[in-house]
């Protein structure tokens, strides 16, 4: 299920960081962005950009999915549901959403495409 909490996409995303032994100033660095930009991400307090999520993703070498869904049952998802709840965001929001959204499908298919 897709993340809309900002303190949970922070929490996970601190989590990663501290799995991957940086500090906020070296990932920040790393990704191109402000510490205070990357601080503000962690701790909640903004909406990360597509673009800086983007390279937060690749400084720690995951997809958007890790930090901006949540695991489920996938019998229990509803993804008509899903689509209902992103249309009714606000246009960016909801513009960031289905880029995260063709982000993971590109990369889900892609590396489909290169284990068989």
């Amino acid at each position: 299920m897709l993340v809309t909490n900002l303190k949970r996409i922070g929490d996970k995303l601190q989590q990663i960081r501290k799995q991957s032994g940086l500090s906020q100033a070296e990932a920040a660095w790393q990704a191109g962005i402000s510490l205070r930009a990357y601080a503000d991400i962690e701790r909640g307090l903004t909406n990360p950009k597509l673009g800086s999520m983007l390279k937060i993703c690749e400084v720690f070498h995951i997809t958007p999915d890790i930090i901006m869904t949540e695991e489920e049952n996938p019998a229990s998802l509803n993804y008509n549901d899903i689509i209902s709840e992103i249309d009714m965001l606000p246009p960016k929001e909801k513009y960031a959403a289905y880029k995260i959204l063709d982000a993971c499908y590109q990369a889900f298919t892609s590396n489909s495409s290169n284990e068989g």
